[in-house]
């Protein structure tokens, strides 16, 4: 399935997408006064878009833990 992932986001458009996804979600900071639903609102965003970025093979995104994607490794 990884493979369907590259070739999706392989081109210009895909790397568009790809970083649009990475500013609005893995770079959104939340304020220190979020509740505990925003905080893991906001969590699931980023585990959703850091997936995808994984199986697009962006190299930058993830390190790969036990159980899968799950930690940012670099902040562009």
């Amino acid at each position: 399935m990884s493979e369907v992932y590259r070739r999706c986001f392989a081109g210009p458009t895909g790397r568009l997408v790809l970083d649009h996804l990475r500013k609005l979600f893995l770079l959104r900071r939340v304020a220190p006064t979020a509740s505990d639903a925003e905080l893991r609102h906001v969590e699931g965003q980023r585990t959703a878009v850091a997936w995808i970025l994984a199986m697009a093979g962006s190299g930058d995104a993830l390190d790969q833990g036990p159980d899968g994607p799950t930690t940012e490794r670099t902040a562009p």
